[in-house]
């Protein structure tokens, strides 16, 4: 008996001894955990050579760049591990960046907006402000940007980007809007979100100069596939102003599942009609400068438990599509 229970022992002290073995070398330690692919949103430099976009490992988010030729990926810009670099905007004829940095703290989304230029990254923000979109200035030496400061206390800004000096805009009117598209030196586009289950967003022009703000009606024969009004995601007017691209619901799954697509109207609501067909979720669209195309992001788990994610060029005339295959280097 004796020699049996030292046999035991002795197979005990051997698994435990190759249990921390195993674990030292990290063989059976907990990997790392997070979504790894695409990010949700793109955006393209003014000679349309040139995609931005998100690329997540293991729950964190660095930019890439890659040319539209051949697809090869090169990293951009890195955050230290915790931190995530999404949401990527060129400025006007360059290849310097304005991208938001997001974390989590105490159960709180943080986003707060970053420049990169001349080699270097800076913050445009304080860390506790949420900003919830921006854009450039046509010129390139100011961005716009709205940003929640107090928890549901929107603000909308100016920032210089030589100075560092920050205006305080006033369209004069009680608003929360969560999009924001420079058209030019005058004019902006926004969307203003309704409150939860109202289903009464807005989309409207607002003239800089003067505050006018000329809400788009959409055309009374449209309807989306919800139960509801149109949900206008992601709406993103043309180059010229002209036209406004925005997701809505264009079909449901067997259960029930929404399924975003495409559509394109004019500036004033008028002649809505379907760019896209995928049936599954299309969202972030990004119009080309210099042709009438657009890169959307499309994710084909919608629904599920993990995204997966491509990204494709529509062609606005021919309804064509094309996916951009993007190589990405080896971590």
């Amino acid at each position: 008996m004796k020699l049996k229970k030292r046999k035991n022992l002795w197979l005990i002290l051997g698994v435990t001894c190759l249990y921390l073995v195993l674990f030292a070398t990290g063989k059976m330690a907990a990997g790392p955990s997070g979504y790894t692919g695409l990010g949700d949103s793109t955006d393209l430099s003014s000679d349309d050579q040139t995609i931005v976009f998100p690329y997540y490992q293991n729950g964190d988010a660095s930019l890439y760049t890659a040319n539209l030729d051949d697809g090869e990926a090169k990293l951009f810009v890195k955050p230290e591990e915790g931190f995530s670099y999404i949401r990527p905007i060129f400025a006007p004829h360059s290849h310097s960046l304005a991208f938001f940095k997001k974390w989590e703290e105490e159960d709180t989304t943080y986003q707060q907006l970053m420049y990169k230029g001349e080699g270097k990254v800076r913050s445009l923000t304080d860390k506790k402000e949420v900003v919830l979109d921006a854009a450039f200035a046509p010129d390139g030496e100011s961005m716009y940007y709205i940003s929640d400061k107090n928890r549901n206390q929107f603000g909308f800004y100016r920032i210089n980007l030589k100075t560092g000096k920050t205006t305080t805009l006033d369209p004069r009117e009680e608003f929360g809007f969560t999009s924001l598209h420079v058209v030019n030196k005058h004019k902006i586009f926004y969307h203003a979100s309704s409150e939860p289950f109202k289903y009464d967003d807005q989309l409207k022009f607002v003239n800089l100069e003067t505050d006018e703000q000329t809400p788009v009606n959409l055309d009374s024969s449209y309807e989306s596939e919800t139960d509801h009004g149109p949900s206008l995601a992601g709406a993103t007017p043309s180059p010229n102003g002209e036209k406004i691209v925005f997701s809505d619901v264009a079909s449901t799954t067997k259960n029930g599942t929404y399924q975003y697509d495409l559509f394109m109207m004019d500036s004033d609501g008028q002649n809505i009609e379907q760019l896209t067909n995928f049936q599954k979720y299309v969202s972030s669209p990004v119009f080309f400068h210099n042709s009438a195309r657009l890169i959307i992001t499309l994710d084909k788990n919608f629904g599920g438990r993990e995204p997966d994610r491509e990204y494709w060029i529509i062609d606005q005339q021919k309804k064509d599509r094309k996916e951009i295959i993007l190589h990405m280097p080896e971590s």
